[in-house]
């Protein structure tokens, strides 16, 4: 059995980790989090509608309409596993979302 106080010192190694781990995912974010966010949505409810036809057009035409530059952007997106539309969604969105979680107290 662990003693109270190795279990204590062990979760915050553990909480220390994670917090590291959320700070150099956020130090790679080609926008802000709440842009990121919105770009998300948009490609959500356009896939809602429409079927992904493997490129990234609901992405271009957000980052069109935000006037952002995309290569920043896709190159970001391909690094974490999405390659058109539906891959963001599937393979980043939900990476996206566990690393800006706010880290709980105990």
């Amino acid at each position: 059995m662990v003693a109270p106080e190795e279990k204590a010192k062990r979760q915050a190694i553990k909480q220390a980790l994670r917090q590291a781990e959320q700070e150099r995912f956020r130090a790679t974010l080609p926008l802000s989090p709440e842009l990121l966010g919105i770009m998300f949505d948009f490609i959500d409810q356009q896939l809602a509608q429409n079927e992904c036809d493997n490129t990234f057009k609901y992405l271009l035409h957000f980052l069109s309409e935000h006037q952002i530059e995309a290569n920043p952007v896709v190159h970001w997106l391909e690094n974490l596993g999405g390659y058109c539309d539906c891959e963001i969604l599937a393979n980043v969105e939900e990476r996206f979302l566990e690393n800006l979680r706010t880290p709980t107290r105990h």
